[in-house]
């Protein structure tokens, strides 16, 4: 994992916090701890995106939705069948044809960081 791709990801989490916070009126609430409870959905909103992408990052490496791509190849050679020219004759070729993308961890590594700061702010709400 790259520091530079983790820092980018951080960023553009704290990006889409300010816009929540924004968008709830942050600076407008009338206590501390409407402030903090503002905090907290906004990080854990964006802690939990960003941690599902990574999972499905994660997960998607292991080849486990190769068999969409495969199905929808082959929906798509029947009704064109020039287009069906490239597809594998089996989906184990298939399979064995593919390449495969690293996870992208940082990302998952960053929802859990803003996941991790939305308990913070949970617990000095309470």
């Amino acid at each position: 994992m790259k520091l530079r791709n983790f820092i980018n990801t951080a960023l553009s989490g704290l990006l889409m916090c300010l816009v929540l916070l924004a968008l709830h009126g942050v600076l407008n609430s009338p206590d501390i701890i409407q402030t903090f409870r503002i905090l907290c959905d906004a990080f854990f909103t964006v802690g939990i995106l960003f941690a599902g992408f990574g999972l499905l990052s994660a997960i998607s490496t292991t080849g486990f939705f190769d068999i969409f791509s495969y199905s929808k190849d082959w929906l798509i050679s029947v009704f064109l069948p020039s287009a069906g020219k490239n597809l594998a004759k089996d989906f184990s070729a298939y399979k064995q044809s593919k390449a495969r993308n690293p996870a992208k961890w940082h990302i998952g590594i960053a929802g859990a960081c803003f996941f991790v700061l939305s308990m913070v702010f949970l617990v000095i709400e309470s």
